[in-house]
């Protein structure tokens, strides 16, 4: 199949935006500052840390004219590590989704904001590393990160030299969500966690991603239509096998 399928790690395969979100919001209510989900999605999530803490700096000044405490960093990410280790988990639906991709020869990578390092260790306390590695970039691949398109146009042309029109993008956030259509590229919007916010599907719909999927299944349904689509294309007369395809994808869910 000719689809080129990037996936955003936190949020989308590994559930450590709903982690991070969680221990944030309860550490800054300890200072007696608060943020709503709503805020979070439209000014923290998906960034580089650097720019997420700079953007939580901001945040946190507008609401109590005070900045955080100097050592409010090195506790945020002392008390990560030890809820990552506790609670991370591969988010519901991603090894069925997966293994359906490599049994219809769809390629797939990843492309955080994460660090390379932080990247890999995150698949594999998941089980999720052999599934990707060697097929990782993060944002020391680039020199700009998401919102940019710098990522995902470095792993079409990795892969393959993939047209951006090939390729769909899994994102959970507004950010990644830029970034995949700023590379213009088909952006499938995430929200399969139970922590998000009834409208996180809208605000999704309303910056351009194609569609917004709740689970796993829905991801590889998308999939599954957009390769035979583009093959129907390419090859009109494999029109029936492709729709055999397509039939056989839906029923492996």
């Amino acid at each position: 199949m000719s689809r080129l399928v990037l996936f955003d790690c936190d949020g989308v395969l590994v559930n450590t935006e709903e982690i991070g979100y969680q221990l944030l919001t309860d550490m800054l209510a300890d200072h007696g500052v608060s943020m709503t989900r709503e805020d979070f999605v439209r000014k923290i999530a998906g960034v580089t840390y650097a720019i997420f803490l700079e953007n939580l700096k901001q945040e946190v000044k507008a609401q109590s004219g005070q900045g955080l405490p100097d050592d409010f960093r090195q506790k945020l990410s002392a008390r990560l590590v030890e809820e990552h280790k506790r609670k991370m988990r591969a988010i519901d639906g991603v090894v069925p989704l997966l293994d359906n991709l490599q049994k219809h020869d769809v390629p797939f990578a990843v492309c955080s904001n994460s660090g390379a390092a932080n990247l890999i260790a995150k698949l594999r306390q998941v089980g999720l590393f052999d599934y990707f590695v060697p097929r990782v970039f993060s944002r020391d691949h680039v020199e700009n990160a998401k919102p940019a398109p710098d990522m995902y146009l470095m792993a079409a042309r990795s892969l393959g030299d993939f047209d951006p029109q090939d390729c769909i993008v899994v994102e959970d956030s507004l950010t990644g969500a830029t970034a995949g259509m700023a590379a213009g590229m088909k952006v499938i919007g995430f929200v399969g966690e139970p922590h998000r916010h009834h409208r996180e599907a809208d605000w999704l719909l309303e910056s351009g991603v194609d569609h917004v999927a709740r689970h796993h299944d829905e991801v590889w349904a998308y999939v599954a239509r957009e390769a035979a689509l583009s093959a129907v294309q390419k090859a009109p007369h494999l029109g029936s096998d492709l729709i055999h395809f397509v039939n056989s994808a839906r029923e492996n869910f």
